[in-house]
């Protein structure tokens, strides 16, 4: 049987569509049987032959299903048919493809509108074979992945994944990333190997998977393996989803492996600097964003098979991970919360919310300035240094890049070390931070402002961080509307007249300005002397 001439017999025999309207032919499916078979003289043959047209054209939807329960062709529109003609023409012509030669071919020197072409076209057909929830679809590709966790305090370390930013897909994950071929002892990088990669509890993958994660942070953050120790956590359950960067693009298996990173001083200080030449590429999360998959900067963390597993519980999860600093967070606990002061000569505050004391500092103004700066830092909050004599690093670092912040940087940290409250780290590199987990640091009320806004039917008050300027940076102001429930509002007014608030005001409002903690502001009512007072000053004060 000519292999090119069947399909040109198949090709005559198709039934007819008109090109406007519902006028159509239809056929039977015998009769291209035997159109085939007298050509062949094989019965079998031809009636695979129409097999395998009639299943590729089903697929593509070209064919009328209640005709072809009858077996008999009809195409359901024109278009249809020209795709049927189309799709037999190339295969009927000795040399014609589908695909210009070497489209398919990967690599680095692809054009982007090539491989987006490419991305689309199996996107599409992935999303219609996954889309019928009748039929369990399979997975067509295999990701082996190792995941290397590193946290600093209250914050994880995220990656932008190696694709460009689309709308519709989740762009960070943790460091690490998938098993190559390089990952593999010398003598296994062979072709008799992929299948047993394709395997989800491939041997192969899991002997290697430290492998991929040393090349992969090696890759990524520059980390070589003595600046770092990888402790094995977990394997996540295997995990399926339409997925990939670029053009491996499929319904994929994931096979995922965890590790936590404990990173030595010279690792520690190379991720800082590797974050400050490519701030894009990386992202801190804390574990409250990673379980809403999101952050309030629109970053989406694409931790989908973890969040599959853990579920609720994948915060409390990430809480007990351990820290990768090569020096911890000194102070942690509720306990060793703190207001810093908003101006000279005024007192920290220490302690938990409610059981705050007073907390002595002899600071001269360039201190509190740094002190400030730090404390801005910590929160994540926008500071513009001046004339780069600081860099801002991740998880509450700087970089002091002149003589005169490293001084003061060290006699602070030595002057609250004396007080039994060294909660100012520095390094002798030049690195400073606050040793203090970052929920816990908080702003003086008076560094705060805030207003009514009642217009139209809008009830809520508009805080200010109060901007400062320092000798070395702005530290931007910040702002958030606080919409009130009406009792609240109500209770607010009574205190601002001198009256007594009706209902627990306080406890109200400790819960209604939540929010407010992320920039910094620990309650906005407090109680004293059995007098409630609000602690924050009004904008025309």
């Amino acid at each position: 049987m000519n292999n090119h001439r069947v399909f040109r017999y198949l090709l005559d025999a198709l039934p007819l569509h008109a090109e406007e309207g519902n006028t159509r032919e239809d056929v039977a499916e015998s009769e291209l049987v035997s159109v085939i078979q007298a050509d062949s003289g094989n019965s079998i043959a031809a009636k695979t032959v129409v097999a395998v047209i009639r299943r590729l054209f089903e697929s593509l939807a070209l064919l009328d299903s209640t005709a072809l329960a009858a077996e008999r062709w009809a195409f359901v529109s024109f278009p249809a048919s020209l795709m049927a003609r189309s799709i037999l023409e190339t295969l009927a012509t000795s040399g014609k493809t589908f695909f210009a030669p070497g489209y398919w071919i990967q690599g680095g020197h692809r054009p982007d509108e090539i491989v987006d072409q490419q991305r689309a076209l199996l996107s599409r057909m992935e999303n219609q074979r996954t889309a019928d929830p009748k039929s369990e679809a399979m997975p067509i590709r295999t990701v082996h992945v190792a995941w290397g966790i590193i946290r600093f305090g209250s914050k994880f370390l995220l990656h932008r994944r190696e694709d460009k930013l689309r709308p519709d897909k989740k762009g960070y994950v943790f460091p690490g990333g998938r098993l190559a071929m390089i990952d593999l002892p010398v003598n296994k990088r062979t072709s008799e190997s992929l299948r047993d990669l394709f395997r989800i509890d491939s041997n192969l993958a899991k002997k290697a998977e430290t492998q991929t994660l040393a090349r992969e942070l090696e890759e990524e953050l520059g980390l070589l393996q003595n600046e770092y120790s990888a402790t094995y956590l977990r394997t996540l359950a295997p995990y399926k989803k339409l997925e990939g960067t670029q053009n491996n693009h499929a319904f994929t298996q994931y096979n995922i492996a965890i590790y936590s990173i404990q990173l030595a001083q010279e690792g520690e200080l190379k991720v800082l600097e590797k974050l400050e030449t490519a701030p894009n590429a990386w992202a801190w999360f804390s574990a409250s964003e990673l379980a809403d998959g999101k952050k309030k900067d629109g970053k989406s963390a694409f931790i989908d098979a973890m969040s599959a597993e853990l579920g609720q519980e994948i915060q409390n999860y990430l809480s007990k991970v351990p820290d990768s600093s090569a020096s911890p967070l000194i102070y942690g606990g509720k306990n060793d919360a703190i207001d810093l002061p908003s101006k000279v000569g005024e007192p920290l505050l220490r302690g938990d919310t409610g059981r705050e004391r007073p907390f002595q500092v002899d600071l001269s103004p360039e201190e509190w300035e740094f002190l400030m700066i730090l404390g801005w830092h910590a929160r994540g909050l926008v500071i513009h240094p001046k004339e780069k004599s600081l860099t801002l690093l991740g998880a509450g670092w700087l970089k002091l890049n002149i003589e005169a912040l490293l001084t003061i940087a060290q006699n602070l940290s030595t002057k609250l070390a004396s007080l039994d409250f060294g909660f100012v780290e520095t390094h002798a590199m030049g690195h400073c931070r606050l040793s203090i987990d970052s929920s816990f640091v908080f702003f003086h009320p008076n560094c705060f402002q805030y207003q009514w806004m009642l217009e139209d039917a809008d009830k809520s008050i508009k805080l200010t961080l109060k901007r400062i300027e320092t000798e070395w940076a702005t530290l931007a102001a910040e702002n958030l509307i606080v919409e009130l429930p009406d009792n609240l509002i109500l209770a607010i007014s009574a205190i601002e007249n001198g009256d007594e608030p009706k209902g627990d005001a306080q406890r109200e409002s400790f819960r209604i300005f939540g929010p407010a903690r992320a920039i910094g502001l620990r309650k906005f009512i407090s109680g004293k002397n059995g007098l409630l007072q609000i602690l924050v000053p009004t904008s025309d004060t």
